[in-house]
């Protein structure tokens, strides 16, 4: 009996994945080629996830311009799967197009697939992205803490 309600318990903590928030870092691939990814994400109040996704150059392909843009989206905790829709530009390099990314965290990894011209795959761990991100690009700072009490 205890053996059960060990195992309920612990079907439960990973039925109800909180969404992946934080700083994810790694690459993704569309037509220019490989390319860094620095995804900042965040729990809105709404209950959706918002984040910005910055872009740099891949040490595999040196000639790609940084860029970043919001994304808002949705995390589904019994299914560990986040589904981000590209947003307003924050630093668009000429010729770039937002994309959609939808996506499933398994063993601290998040990967998925891309949605945009060319796009295929993308893969993310926990961390921070190896280059500076301009002003631009970073991440909104967090919201003041209510009034303890």
């Amino acid at each position: 009996m205890r053996r059960a309600a060990a195992c309920l318990a612990l079907l439960a903590l990973v039925a109800a994945a909180p969404a992946p928030t934080g700083d994810w870092v790694g690459t993704y691939d569309c037509a220019q080629g490989p390319t860094g990814l620095a995804l900042h994400l965040d729990d809105a109040p709404d209950g959706s996830v918002r984040g910005v996704f910055f872009f740099y150059a891949d040490p595999r392909n040196p000639g790609v311009p940084s860029g970043c843009f919001d994304m808002q989206g949705t995390w589904d905790a019994a299914r560990h799967r986040l589904m981000l829709h590209a947003g307003e530009w924050l630093v668009r390099p000429f010729g770039y197009v937002g994309v959609d990314l939808a996506g499933q965290v398994a063993s601290g990894v998040l990967s998925g697939t891309v949605d945009g011209p060319g796009c295929t795959r993308f893969r993310l761990h926990p961390g921070l992205p190896p280059v500076p991100r301009p002003d631009a690009c970073r991440p909104p700072p967090p919201p003041p803490a209510g009034p303890t009490v």
